[in-house]
């Protein structure tokens, strides 16, 4: 017989009325910090805006993405940043790709764009402030001006700057802050 031949550990042990083990109630696995039905319903809506993002622009989503994606309700500022989007592409698509070309930017393995070691010396080494829009002009044209944003102390809805330090981390070559 087949069982004669498996070792003692590996056998299943016989259940019956007087050996039949405790049974707790199934529990379902719990989400998140709270695990609490809002908390479920955002976890659901982060999820499903990540694949989205990654459907509808075959790039990751960035917390910043997501972000807007949950906490802005009006249809119509959701329509102006598609709208500009829209008009923004073909314009910024070429630019892009002359940078990369110039070795002064490089797409990252997971999408999105930095400056490399080349880029930056040449950003540092303008002598008049770079950029006429809104995003460059609130920072005086320097690209290291955070202006006391902390994308930590953001993602948990708080304001003001972190106390310690961002760990550097090196991926590929090119370091990232």
């Amino acid at each position: 017989m087949i069982d004669e031949e498996v070792p003692e550990e590996f056998k299943e042990p016989e259940v019956g009325p007087e050996t039949e083990p405790e049974v707790s109630p199934e529990k379902g696995p719990e989400v998140g910090l709270d695990a609490g039905e809002d908390n479920a319903d955002l976890e659901a809506e982060v999820l499903f805006q990540v694949a989205h993002y990654r459907e509808e622009y075959k790039a990751p989503a960035s917390l910043a993405d997501i972000a807007f994606e949950i906490a802005e309700t009006d249809p119509e500022i959701h329509e102006m940043m598609m709208d500009a989007v829209k008009e923004g592409t073909p314009i910024v698509g070429p630019v892009l790709k002359r940078l990369v070309d110039q070795g002064l930017i490089m797409e990252t393995e997971f999408g999105g764009y930095i400056t490399t070691p080349d880029g930056d010396e040449m950003v540092k080494g303008s002598e008049e402030n770079l950029g006429n829009t809104y995003e460059s002009e609130k920072h005086k044209g320097q690209p290291e001006d955070t202006a006391g944003y902390d994308i930590e102390s953001a993602a948990e809805g708080e304001s003001g700057e972190s106390e310690k330090e961002p760990e550097k981390v090196e991926t590929s070559g090119v370091p990232f802050p």
